[in-house]
């Protein structure tokens, strides 16, 4: 492909995105968010992040995959412990998303004695336990919705599940501390101090927040630093001035990175905003066990994959075939490689931080020369280092996962979304 890419995504300044859940009932997208490689689809010789939970993604050796003993899984939840040590183990083809019998797929359990903590547990309220093995104790869970929560090109909403029976009971009176990052510049974070609660939900106590002053067009992480009441009873004594009250500190305790986009009104902005608000809604879905490894949906076949089968390109596919023509049922890799090529719209990959969210990217994960993997384009991050690469993955560890890579070889070629393909 010679000619310069088309339908590059320009900023603007008007339009947004209405959320579908306003009431937040029990099934609104299921995906509570407490919140690589194999033959075919995916590595983990780059940097997972997910939404915080560090699962200990695995390496596939075409015949041998990095499994853990059972033995050190002692409480069957699937998730061995933190200090146990990964084994090389033959693998026949059904096996490479779970590990043989005897062997578990994960690791990292923070707690071993109880089968309901593990990396991927949805955090329970004021119960005093580091649930999801994050690091946070009752602490604020993000909520991920299919169509965001009123997503503009400036803005967005943030809602949380209040964990903690303080910050419950403050309801309406909440404030919050916001840490925000653009991914083109993860390196750079601002903190949005003590921005007020908008609503309260009582059902299920969610609280939602406004993060503001933001860039259209653009993929970015944020979480709940910390919360404060101006609700007398609730916190502990003195405190801030706001608004000629005291505020007062009622958690402390981090929520895991929520990720999401604000959108656009060019181009193809606003089919490129619904892909990947659909996906990070997926991304929830993931890290509360709901899809995937051990999932209430096991391995793919919520996309359209069978059991045992290698997702990555699905997971590509199912995430976009609401808005692009002929996508459906396209797999695996090289396919999804013939679907741009078919619109003239492939490019060779050192045009990637050219890029623009929601494209497509192949990539060989088994370092040999050959395409297995399928990930989604999120950003370009030049604020390390010569360059890295934000994606969005389907069966990365058999999970949905947001990763971090070097921009280097394993990257073969950049499938651009154009005016053309969106129906």
């Amino acid at each position: 492909m010679n000619e310069p890419m088309q339908d590059s995504e320009a900023s603007a300044t008007q339009g947004g995105w209405p959320p579908s859940c306003a009431t937040l009932g029990f099934f609104c997208s299921i995906a509570l968010v407490a919140s690589a490689g194999m033959v075919g689809c995916g590595s983990n010789a780059d940097e997972s992040l997910g939404t915080s939970n560090e699962a200990l993604d695995l390496v596939v050796t075409h015949d041998t995959q990095d499994c853990y003993s059972a033995s050190d899984d002692k409480d069957g939840d699937g998730y061995a412990r933190k200090d146990a040590t990964k084994i090389a183990v033959p693998v026949s083809k059904s096996q490479e998303l779970s590990c043989p019998p005897g062997y578990v797929r994960l690791g990292n359990d923070c707690n071993d004695a109880n089968a309901l903590i593990h990396p991927r547990a949805t955090e329970q309220t004021s119960n005093a336990l580091d649930d999801n093995c994050n690091g946070s104790t009752d602490e604020p869970a993000p909520l991920y919705d299919s169509q965001g929560w009123a997503n503009t090109p400036s803005s967005f909403d943030i809602v949380v599940r209040l964990n903690n029976a303080a910050a419950i009971n403050a309801q309406g009176s909440l404030y919050a501390d916001i840490e925000v990052a653009a991914l083109k510049d993860s390196n750079y974070p601002h903190t949005q101090t003590l921005v007020p609660i908008t609503t309260y939900y009582p059902t299920g106590s969610y609280a939602r927040f406004t993060v503001t002053g933001l860039e259209a067009n653009t993929v970015y992480q944020a979480r709940v630093l910390k919360l404060y009441s101006t609700k007398a009873g609730t916190g502990g004594l003195g405190g801030l001035i706001q608004n000629f009250a005291i505020i007062r500190s009622v958690s402390d305790q981090k929520s895991d990175w929520y990720y999401t986009t604000t959108t656009g009104t060019v181009g193809t902005s606003a089919t490129r905003t619904a892909m990947l608000l659909l996906g990070f809604s997926e991304l929830g879905r993931s890290d509360t066990q709901l899809v995937g490894y051990r999932g209430y949906q096991p391995d793919g076949t919520r996309y359209a994959a069978d059991l045992g089968e290698n997702w990555c390109s699905e997971f590509y596919v199912w995430t976009s075939q609401t808005w692009l023509k002929d996508i459906a049922g396209v797999d695996p890799v090289d396919k999804v490689v013939d679907y741009f090529e078919g619109y003239d719209a492939y490019y060779p990959s050192s045009e990637i931080p050219l890029a623009s969210r929601g494209d497509f990217l192949p990539l060989d994960t088994n370092d040999d020369d050959k395409k297995n993997h399928s990930a989604r384009f999120l950003a370009y991050d030049l604020s390390e280092g010569p360059g890295y690469v934000w994606t969005l993955e389907g069966n990365s560890g058999n999970q949905v996962k947001v990763k971090r890579r070097a921009h280097d070889a394993a990257f073969k070629g950049l499938g651009r979304i154009t005016v053309a393909m969106i129906k």
